[in-house]
């Protein structure tokens, strides 16, 4: 099964265009789905959290859309600003991660449980790396976060120091290291 948004250029053309309404007009509200992962993003998804998305959205936020761009003035010393166009890079991102690793403990959307974040791990062919981070709420995959570093910044597995948020993972991957959110 591949990613719904990106089957078409037209649905591509119309996520860039809810990207851009989301950004121009801060009143814009709804969620943009992004179709279901697919079939390597969902076994993996199922080896790291247990849960199995494969009925499950993906779904982003026209709020979180403006947070990652609001983050882009907020970014640690080690990140580099999001663009608007980065942010629309978020379908390819998911749809053929690098890496997928898990994240940081969080709420889940009814604030009485806590979820473990998906983090997808794509490095562009400039050298920078994207992090997407998902949490797996009932039903649905909600995109939560975006940033990026250069890859020269990335820490081996045993530097798990520089990465706070990181939850220790021993199963295999396509990366040879992670990185998680420094907040």
């Amino acid at each position: 099964m591949t990613n719904a948004i990106i089957d078409k250029k037209e649905n591509m053309s119309s996520f860039s265009k809810q990207v851009a309404d989301a950004l121009q007009n801060p009143n814009s509200k709804g969620n943009i789905k992004l179709g279901r992962p697919n079939s390597d993003v969902t076994i993996r998804i199922k080896e790291l959290t247990g849960i199995d998305v494969s009925n499950r959205n993906q779904v982003l936020s026209k709020d979180y859309i403006r947070h990652m761009a609001k983050h882009k003035k907020e970014t640690n010393p080690n990140q580099i600003s999001l663009t608007e166009e980065d942010i629309k890079k978020i379908p390819y991102i998911i749809s053929g991660p690098d890496n997928i690793v898990r994240g940081s403990n969080t709420l889940a959307s009814d604030r009485k449980e806590i979820m473990c974040s998906i983090r997808y791990i794509k490095t562009d062919h400039s050298g920078k790396m994207f992090v997407i981070e998902a949490i797996p709420n009932k039903g649905y995959l909600q995109i939560k976060t975006m940033w990026k570093e250069p890859t020269t910044l990335i820490h081996d597995t045993n530097a798990r120091h520089h990465t706070p948020k990181a939850v220790s993972d021993t199963s295999s991957s396509t990366s040879d290291s992670t990185i998680a959110q420094n907040q």
